[in-house]
């Protein structure tokens, strides 16, 4: 397998130069290959090198790697790596100044492989081929892949890896062939509904499905609990187990969502969601790991900026009945708020002496649309102000 960059365009374009930087990038110029072109091998991978003009400016400012079809090779900070025969276009881009490589993948030729005999594949999400083949560099996108009844199952092959794409319950055979060798391996396939679950709160409709590859808002998920965390479940529904070294659970954004895990039953593993302080997407990854396989589901939890309307008002907890401009609390006494309709809300007291309020997080700080007011010995009052995440609307009553 050899793969050759091509060098096929350059755009010395100015732009600003990056905040805190003392330079202008003006050009981004590849020096290696250089001659143009490079060779490298099928599931192996080599770095594309490059200066700046001005040449100091190479060290203030990160560029954005892309390749137009992942499918055939992949960068990362400039490491291309190939995974499918094919061509596609490596993007390294600052700002408005860019430059980019052709890429072209050709196959290496399989010497031997294996497939399991039978395999389970689900609705729900897509289930990897447990594929050994020879040489290492070659990978599934090496094979041709086939199936007698495509209405059940079929193959795609992503990033070199093959996986079962089920379109509903029933068996089928799925074909893989090796065209220099001449052999073909076959794989049995049942689809079956699903093999886990992953269930969230929802406010007005109790627990909800969450659908692979689904999107939701954070608060879509209801008031945290009192240890500040939010909750999905995922739950094995085809009678196996569950242990918490078989799951893995992770965030690609922990600044906006990070997420946990912890085993309540032989069958389901809660999955705590917190909070982080800025706003954006995380893309959550849920995934099994069983019999050499991984089984996984995503979804993405948005963490917007909702300002404060009309009808925000600040509530008893877990109620719609909204505190008076006035409360009287004993001394030494807790109390608990909500911001209904719930957004979320930094929390503060004119007087800790009297009355101090604490965010439902995790930590106690940050923002949260629930809070706890404690009073202590001293006798006098304190406003208790909610702030949404615009800074701009406020909502208050005294204690």
């Amino acid at each position: 397998m050899v793969l050759a960059i091509v060098l096929i365009s350059l755009s010395p374009i100015s732009c600003e130069k990056e905040k805190g930087g003392s330079s202008e990038l003006r050009e981004i110029v590849i020096t290696h290959p250089e001659n143009g072109t490079m060779t490298i091998m099928q599931g192996e991978s080599e770095l594309i090198k490059y200066s700046t003009v001005p040449a100091e400016a190479e060290y203030e400012v990160a560029l954005e790697w892309t390749s137009d079809d992942e499918n055939v090779a992949t960068v990362k900070n400039g490491r291309v790596r190939a995974h499918a025969p094919g061509t596609t276009t490596v993007h390294a881009k600052y700002e408005s100044v860019s430059a980019s490589v052709k890429v072209t993948v050709t196959a290496v030729p399989v010497t031997s492989f294996g497939v399991p005999s039978s395999m389970s594949a689900y609705l729900d999400m897509p289930t990897p081929v447990r594929l050994t083949v020879q040489p290492e560099n070659a990978n599934a996108a090496s094979l041709q892949w086939d199936t007698d009844n495509p209405g059940i199952a079929y193959v795609e092959v992503n990033q070199g890896v093959a996986y079962i794409k089920a379109a509903k319950e029933g068996s089928c055979t799925i074909s893989a062939y090796a065209e220099n060798i001449s052999t073909t391996r076959k794989i049995k396939v049942t689809v079956y509904p699903t093999l886990f679950s992953l269930k969230r709160r929802s406010e007005s409709d109790g627990y909800v499905t969450i659908e692979n590859g689904g999107s939701f808002d954070l608060l879509d998920m209801g008031m945290p609990a009192p240890n500040g965390y939010r909750t999905v479940e995922m739950i094995r529904e085809d009678g196996g187990t569950l242990t918490e070294s078989a799951v893995t659970v992770t965030s690609d954004e922990t600044s906006v969502i990070s997420v946990s895990k912890r085993l309540r039953s032989e069958s389901k593993i809660n999955i705590e969601v917190v909070e982080g302080s800025t706003s954006g997407s995380a893309k959550i990854s849920v995934a099994l790991n069983e019999d050499g396989i991984k089984y996984e589901k995503t979804f993405t939890i948005n963490k917007g900026v909702h300002p404060f309307t009309s009808e925000t008002k600040i509530c008893w907890i877990y109620t719609d009945e909204a505190v008076k401009d006035v409360e009287e609390m004993s001394r030494n006494a807790n109390a608990e708020v909500q911001i209904n309709p719930a957004v979320n809300a930094s929390w503060t007291s004119s007087n800790e002496a009297v009355a101090k309020v604490t965010p439902r997080t995790v930590d106690g700080k940050g923002v949260s649309p629930m809070a706890e007011i404690q009073t202590f010995g001293e006798y006098g009052s304190a406003e208790i102000t909610a702030t949404d995440e615009t800074g701009k609307n406020t909502r208050s009553f005294t204690v």
